[in-house]
């Protein structure tokens, strides 16, 4: 990936994300994710497993809330910190490997902390609020850098 790229895409998902969320009220699962998801729509068994990753931490911290006290900061702490554990889980033990005769090493979770901030997306407007708003982003931030060239 080049690195002018990963600027530009950032930057420009930024300000979708901001724009969105201004017009709609909605933070598509952080502000910074659609412009990585954007550069991988390319490749999207990396997005579902980003997505699923997200999902399952969002199981986890939302499961042991009915056992510590986690509201604000701390949650939102605990749920990129899951996400960052459980995406770095899964390159190491399922996706550098094959599994059933298919190559797993292709596969591979997007971002270290997007999982994250995708779960604390998804524990603040829902799974499908988030999924649709982050997907929706990604592609508006994907062709604003094809009709740039980019």
């Amino acid at each position: 990936m080049v690195e002018g790229l990963l600027t530009a895409s950032t930057a420009i998902g930024i300000v979708i994300s901001f724009l969105f969320s201004m017009i709609v009220g909605i933070y598509p699962g952080g502000i910074i994710v659609p412009g990585y998801i954007a550069l991988y729509l390319d490749r999207p068994l990396d997005i579902v497993v980003t997505f699923a990753v997200s999902w399952f931490a969002y199981f986890i911290v939302s499961r042991l809330s009915y056992v510590v006290i986690l509201y604000g900061r701390r949650k939102t702490a605990l749920l990129i910190l899951t996400g960052f554990l459980l995406g770095y889980l899964s390159d190491i033990l399922v996706f550098g490997h094959s599994m059933g005769g298919m190559d797993l090493s292709a596969i591979d979770v997007i971002g270290h902390i997007i999982p994250g901030l995708i779960a604390s997306g998804i524990a603040s407007y829902g799974v499908i609020t988030t999924l649709s708003s982050v997907i929706t982003c990604s592609v508006i931030v994907k062709l604003l850098l094809v009709l740039l060239g980019l």
